[in-house]
């Protein structure tokens, strides 16, 4: 399921780039790294934080208002008293950003909006992989950011954002009860866009 989705977003992305340039409009490809710290407790004692990666585009609606779609991956791993714990959650976030300061080649700007994310989790014991899924669901992202311009096309990028996730644990094991697991957190990315 997780290939499907991100074969549909690629084709989704891909569409947008080639119809937008060809019709002139703003419209800026990005991708970066990010680290990303989790709020639980729990989670944050089993995996820590996590090294990510996103890519996305974005869409010049008005002059100081940019509409963004983004797929984001987080991976995190990390050792408890079972065994090694491993997080991969993925997110499709759709949001608006407004830009609240710009000078020349500096921008400051806010965005947020809703994500739709899922993802496994697991311990591996004895060479045994215990994972289990994220039951799908939606988010949310707020965040805000700096933007400088290197050249007229060429933009270097640095976020701050937070993730609201919480989710119910697919553990497809009767004795088990579902559990629920929040993965809210705080995300910090760099990254760079390129203009069409």
């Amino acid at each position: 399921m997780n290939k499907t989705i991100i074969t549909i977003l690629t084709l989704f992305f891909a569409l947008v780039l080639v119809t937008s340039t060809s019709w002139g409009m703003g419209v800026e490809g990005f991708g970066g790294v990010s680290y990303n710290f989790f709020l639980d407790e729990e989670l944050r004692e089993d995996v820590g934080g996590g090294f990510g990666f996103f890519l996305g585009g974005k869409y010049e609606a008005l002059e100081d208002l940019k509409v963004i779609g983004q797929y984001e991956m987080i991976r995190a791993s990390g050792t408890d008293a079972e065994g090694d714990v491993y997080l991969n959650l993925h997110g499709l976030v759709g949001m608006v950003s407004y830009d609240i300061f710009s000078e020349e080649e500096f921008t400051l700007y806010m965005k947020g909006g809703p994500g739709y994310y899922f993802g496994s989790m697991g311990v591996i014991v004895e060479g045994f992989d215990l994972g289990f899924g994220l039951e799908p669901g939606l988010g949310l992202k707020v965040g805000g950011g700096a933007e400088y311009e290197v050249t007229p096309d060429v933009k270097i990028l640095g976020d701050l954002s937070y993730r609201w996730f919480t989710t119910k644990l697919d553990i497809d094991n009767e004795e088990l009860e579902m559990e629920e697991g929040n993965f809210s957190g705080l995300d910090i990315s760099l990254g760079a866009s390129y203009s069409f």
